[in-house]
């Protein structure tokens, strides 16, 4: 199986995303729009609000420990105008067998550097326009030259495009695009599909405060059934507040993902899920003055079991997803 197809692979079940509908035309954008965001404490009910379209992606935050006192409800607060300037960097091993082969290396690490620009703010809702100010392949050790210049090509479309995402001021996604993506290259099939795969990560796990007011070492659970590329999974996020004050919010973060098995269609291709699990954590930090994008260091690990096209493909990786100020 040539390389290339691995790699789709790879973006498959690393990314946490679902790609977005096939475009023929040189820009598109990708849409998705989020469910609501229900929370309780002792119940899993999901309750959506008036006047908000249900999607594929759909939230429940159960408080497990409301922590120590003093407790306050956690919002996020920002001005129009105001800018977050952060850098994506995202890092990969991956082993892959098929039947008596296995290739073994890791993935090329890349970087995107993002200004969010808030554009609008209400009781509710905080939105925000992405530029991509820089892309970045970085030479690893062992790494496959030509799956680095097949990621860079791929990464070049993002240059002229910009990321629209609202969020409301608990932390959920409640929609997200992504507009003038540059499909003109060789990438450019690819790129719409990482697109939207994007734009799903960040609706996929995104990790949303409860309603209730909870103070330092509060725990909460927040349980996520969605897709990726078209395979069902179910996502298991457990927070803890280490640290709380009028301006940042601290802890760490918990995450098991599990895709459920099942015949599914990967990119086109019909596949069936044999099994599949995705687990890790780290730290997290929201700037609760003017941030709407949380400082992380996340990394998981796991393997996932597809049949495609008669050959079954056992994907064992890690990942590490850092999110930083800039």
């Amino acid at each position: 199986m040539r390389w290339r197809t691995l790699l789709v692979l790879a973006l498959t079940t690393s990314l946490v995303a679902a790609c977005g509908d096939d475009d023929d035309s040189a820009t598109s954008a990708a849409t998705t729009t989020a469910a609501p965001t229900s929370t309780t404490a002792e119940s899993t009910t999901t309750t959506e609000p008036p006047d908000v379209e249900a999607a594929p992606t759909a939230y429940t935050v159960t408080v497990e420990d409301p922590g120590a006192e003093p407790r306050r409800q956690l919002r996020l607060q920002a001005e129009v105008g105001g800018v977050d300037r952060v850098t994506q960097r995202q890092e990969m091993t991956i082993e892959v067998r098929t039947g008596d082969q296995v290739q073994s290396a890791p993935a090329s690490a890349t970087e995107m550097d993002l200004d969010y620009t808030i554009e609008e703010v209400t009781d509710e809702t905080i939105t925000v326009a992405g530029t991509y100010e820089d892309v970045r392949v970085l030479e690893t050790p062992g790494s496959d030259p030509a799956a680095n210049a097949q990621v860079a090509e791929l990464l070049e479309g993002f240059l002229s495009a910009t990321a629209t995402t609202t969020y409301t001021t608990s932390g959920a996604v409640r929609s997200a695009e992504i507009d003038g993506l540059d499909l003109t290259g060789s990438a450019g099939p690819m790129a719409e599909q990482l697109a939207g795969s994007l734009i799903e990560s960040v609706e996929s796990l995104s990790m949303p405060f409860p309603d209730e007011a909870v103070g330092a070492g509060a725990r909460w659970r927040i349980d996520t059934e969605t897709e990726i590329a078209g395979l069902p999974v179910e996502i298991t996020t457990i927070i803890v507040l280490s640290e709380l004050t009028d301006e940042r919010a601290t802890g760490t973060v918990e995450q098991v993902l599990r895709f459920v098995p099942g015949d599914v269609e990967v990119f086109g291709n019909p596949a069936t899920v044999v099994s599949g699990e995705l687990s890790g954590g780290g730290p997290i930090e929201w700037d609760l003055a003017g941030g709407v994008v949380p400082r992380s260091d996340l990394t998981t690990s796991g393997t996932t079991v597809l049949e495609v096209q008669g050959t079954t493909i056992e994907q064992t990786q890690t990942q590490r997803m850092t999110i930083s100020a800039r």
